[in-house]
């Protein structure tokens, strides 16, 4: 599922560029179907690779995120560092300059910092203010979308205790969507707190999961190659054609809420058809390395865009600055993945071999003098 994987992050980098313009799908919505597939990989990775321990995968996780997150954020330092567009944040009391590092450095707080910042919470937007004793629009990240990590590092700190079964998965999913529906019915609506947080959006990662069980019954099924290779191809037209016909659906307005019926079925949908695209395509070798840099073009995009489009162009936004911002986004991308990530990768694998064989009792260092065969 490289491509479409791919294809979301591209949506975000289109929609990051002249927002209220969709050029490919909705980047809020583009977000929420990346919950999805997020839900299906981790119950496919804790129910068939992961099954030894809960540490296993923890560590497998946090040195995925962080370190590549961690090499965009010394990237937009550097940035930040050089243009002398670093806020001053000397001015913020202790409290203040020590969660500005954490957010940033760690994380953890970034999408409840968000909600705050959005003005739908404001007991939260009152606490927040408290901590930094200033107006605080300036300081909520380097890295501007990062809050989106913290909604999937949440998830996969409770994924483990979840999508190993299909009735907890049922059990949670529910539990998540009453909690978005009373936000609807009740008139806060899900623009805010349905999207910055674990427990409305733990839903849609459960309808990954849910989709996940639905693979292991039709992964031998003859026809679920086929019906993969038409889903890819439909999804992705139809995400297109949603974002430039003209659909009221596609139109900025129309998403302010993330939870009408046409958005629901959407939902549906794509968790449905995500188990035969899987089965298509989890063994094509050039789907899985285009896949790869889906997230480290999500990380860097922002400073690419704003190099290309604010400072090479004078911040004329016309379409060919786009191609080239879109380019310089993946070029980007494919740099951080080749000197980050596969190292990390190889960093990764033995660390977790060698977690695995002293889990299992087995010595990492052979005795002196013991017999071999």
């Amino acid at each position: 599922m490289g491509l479409l994987r791919l294809f979301l992050a591209l949506s975000v980098v289109t929609y990051h560029m002249d927002a209220g313009h969709n050029h490919l799908l909705h980047g809020g919505a583009a977000v929420l179907f990346f919950y999805i597939v997020s839900g299906f990989y981790m119950a496919l990775v804790l129910n068939e690779k992961y099954k030894i321990g809960v540490k296993s995968f923890y560590l497998a996780r946090f040195m995925r995120i962080f370190a590549t997150y961690w090499a965009a954020m010394a990237i937009m330092i550097a940035w930040t560092l050089w243009w002398g567009g670093v806020p001053d944040y000397a001015q913020l009391p202790l409290r203040g300059q020590v969660a500005t590092v954490v957010m940033n450095a760690f994380i953890f707080g970034r999408g409840w910092f968000e909600l705050a910042a959005s003005g739908q919470a404001p007991l939260l937007a009152d606490w927040a203010m408290s901590l930094f004793g200033r107006p605080f629009e300036l300081y909520r990240g380097l890295i501007g979308q990062a809050w989106t990590l913290e909604v999937e590092l949440g998830f996969y700190l409770v994924a483990p205790f979840i999508v190993r079964s299909p009735m907890r998965i049922a059990l949670f999913f529910f539990g998540s969507f009453i909690l978005r529906l009373f936000l609807v019915v009740s008139g806060v609506g899900t623009v805010s707190w349905g999207y910055y947080i674990l427990p409305t959006t733990l839903c849609l990662f459960l309808l990954g999961g849910a989709a996940y069980w639905l693979y292991r019954g039709v992964v031998g099924w003859r026809w679920s190659r086929v019906i993969g290779m038409y889903a890819m191809v439909g999804m992705l037209a139809a995400a297109i054609a949603w974002g430039r016909v003209g659909s009221p659906a596609a139109q900025p307005s129309a998403w302010a809420q993330y939870d009408r019926l046409e958005l629901w079925g959407s939902y549906l949908i794509f968790a449905f058809l995500l188990p035969f695209v899987f089965v298509r395509f989890k063994d094509n070798f050039l789907d899985r390395a285009i896949g790869e840099l889906s997230y480290p073009l999500y990380l860097i995009h922002g400073l690419t865009l704003g190099i290309v489009i604010n400072i090479l162009n004078a911040g004329q936004r016309t379409e060919p600055v786009k191609l080239e911002a879109v380019g310089a986004s993946l070029l980007a991308a494919l740099v951080i993945h080749v000197l980050v990530e596969r190292p990390t990768d190889l960093l990764r694998a033995v660390a977790l071999r060698r977690a695995t064989r002293f889990r299992l009792g087995t010595p990492l260092i052979p005795k002196i003098g013991r017999p071999t065969s």
